[in-house]
């Protein structure tokens, strides 16, 4: 049995999709395993779809649902409809859990938080990398991966991730300059 593992949105892995052949293969089962884990982790931070203004028409701010939806989805037609998309979020319920998804997950599309991606590239810096690849170690550390396991699915080199691990061990919430 094959399964197909989408590329998430936090990876730019060349190998996604990638085929695992579930054949009783220890690795490649646990491979599976924790790209499953990483997806979940990344899935809990969504903010819950009844709590998103984004999710509901509004019709006072755009002209139809399509148009909304592509704002959102980081294809706006016009850049008026991106201003449109930040004063529903400016409006939303979960905005402070929408910045945190959109900071853990790496999102290089959407429209997240009252910003397009580009935007939270050019605001957050390499703070928001640093944060995001420490709250996913932090995550899948607690639930049992190994390090050599953690910086494959996050594609960074073992010492970054041994150095991550050693500083959360320490209490040390202070960035490292030299990450």
């Amino acid at each position: 049995m094959t399964h197909v593992v989408r590329r998430a949105p936090w990876t730019s892995r060349k190998d996604f999709p990638l085929p695992i052949e579930t054949t009783g293969d220890p690795s490649a089962e646990d491979d599976l395993h924790w790209q499953r884990v990483l997806t979940e982790i990344v899935v809990a931070l969504t903010p819950p779809l009844r709590d998103r203004a984004c999710e509901v028409f509004a019709p006072d701010l755009f002209l139809s649902r399509r148009r909304q939806q592509a704002a959102f989805d980081g294809e706006a037609e016009i850049p008026a409809d991106y201003l449109a998309a930040r004063r529903v979020c400016v409006r939303c319920p979960a905005s402070a859990a929408c910045e945190q998804y959109a900071r853990v997950s790496g999102d290089r599309q959407t429209f997240l938080a009252g910003m397009t991606a580009s935007q939270r590239r050019g605001t957050w810096g390499k703070s928001w990398e640093i944060t995001a690849r420490r709250t996913l170690v932090s995550e899948l550390a607690r639930r049992g991966a190994t390090t050599s396991t953690i910086a494959w699915l996050l594609e960074r080199d073992v010492s970054l991730i041994r150095r991550d691990l050693r500083m959360m061990r320490a209490g040390s919430v202070a960035e490292d300059p030299a990450a």
